[in-house]
C-alpha cells in the first residue's frame, strides 16, 4: 500500500531484537501474513556470515514468539552466507528465497569456509565482490523444509530478491514477478524478472539504473490499486526511493524520495 496509508503500531522501540541476535545483528527483516496460522511470520538476516535466518511470529506485530533460527541450505555444498530472507505465500506450497555466495568448484575444507565467513565478518573487499545468485526451500510451517536449490541466476551478482504473486494479465493466470539487485562491474542497481512459477524459471523482464542514479539496495515489490510499486534503499544517500509502473512490462517512473 502507499506509503501514505501505514500506521505507527508502537510508539516504543520493540524488544524482538534483544531476545535472539548472535553478536547483535538483526538485519534486511521480511514481514510476511500467513493465512493457515492466521499470524504474521518474520524473517531477517543473523549474521554476515551465518547459514541460519531468523524467524518469530506474532498476532498483533506487538507482541511476538521466542525468535529461532532456522537452517535453511540442507542440499548446497558449500553455503556462506544466507543474506535478506524472503517469503511467498503459495496456497499450495509456501517459499524462501535469500542470496547465498556463489558455491565453489570442488568441496571447502573447514578451513577454508572458517577463513571464507572470517572474511565476511572483517568485510573484506574481495568476498563483498564475490558472485552471489537466489537460492530457495519450500515449506509449509516453517518447520520441515526441502532441499534448497537455485531459484535465479542474473549472470551477476545479485541480492535481495524479492517476489511477488500476481494475478497477471488473465484472472486465474498467476505471474511471479521478481525485483532484485545486481551489480555489474562498480555498477549497483534494481532489475525486474518474472515466471510463471514460483520457482522459475525466471527471466530478466527490466533494468531500473536510469531511474536509480545511485548504489541501492533492499528493493520490496508491492502491488496495490492498479499499479506495481518498487521501494528501496538509497543508502548511500540516507534515503528511501519509490518506483512505480502500471504493469510490469510497462516504463517505470520514480515517484519521490524521503529521508
Amino acid at each position: 500500500m502507499p506509503a501514505s496509508s501505514l500506521l505507527n503500531l508502537s510508539p516504543t522501540p520493540s524488544p524482538l531484537g534483544e531476545q535472539w541476535c548472535p553478536k547483535g545483528l538483526m538485519r534486511d527483516p521480511f514481514l510476511l501474513y500467513h493465512p493457515p496460522s492466521d499470524r504474521f511470520v518474520l524473517l531477517w538476516t543473523t549474521g554476515w556470515a551465518a547459514t541460519t535466518i531468523g524467524f518469530a511470529t506474532s498476532d498483533d506485530l506487538v507482541h511476538w514468539s521466542a525468535q529461532r533460527a532456522i537452517e535453511v541450505t540442507r542440499g548446497l555444498a558449500d553455503p556462506i552466507v544466507t543474506w535478506a530472507p524472503e517469503a511467498v505465500f503459495d496456497p499450495d506450497s509456501g517459499s524462501i528465497e535469500w542470496s547465498n555466495l556463489e558455491p565453489t568448484k570442488g568441496r571447502l575444507t573447514a578451513d577454508e569456509k572458517k577463513e571464507r565467513q572470517k572474511a565476511y565478518r572483517n568485510a573484506s573487499q574481495s568476498y563483498w565482490q564475490t558472485p552471489k545468485r537466489i537460492y530457495y526451500t519450500l515449506t509449509a510451517d516453517f518447520e520441515s523444509f526441502t532441499p534448497a536449490r537455485l531459484l535465479f541466476d542474473s549472470g551477476y551478482s545479485t541480492i535481495d530478491a524479492t517476489v511477488l504473486r500476481s494475478e497477471g494479465h488473465h484472472r486465474m493466470e498467476w505471474r511471479y514477478y521478481m525485483a532484485y539487485r545486481a551489480t555489474m562491474g562498480d555498477a549497483v542497481s534494481l532489475y525486474t524478472a518474472e515466471a510463471s512459477d514460483m520457482t522459475g524459471p525466471y527471466r530478466t523482464i527490466g533494468n531500473l539504473s536510469a531511474l536509480v542514479p545511485v548504489p541501492t539496495e533492499g528493493p520490496s515489490l508491492v502491488e496495490w490499486g492498479g499499479c506495481f510499486y518498487i521501494y528501496h534503499d538509497m543508502y548511500e544517500d540516507g534515503r528511501y526511493g519509490v518506483l512505480l509502473a502500471p504493469s510490469m512490462h510497462k516504463p517505470w517512473e520514480c515517484d519521490g524520495c524521503r529521508e
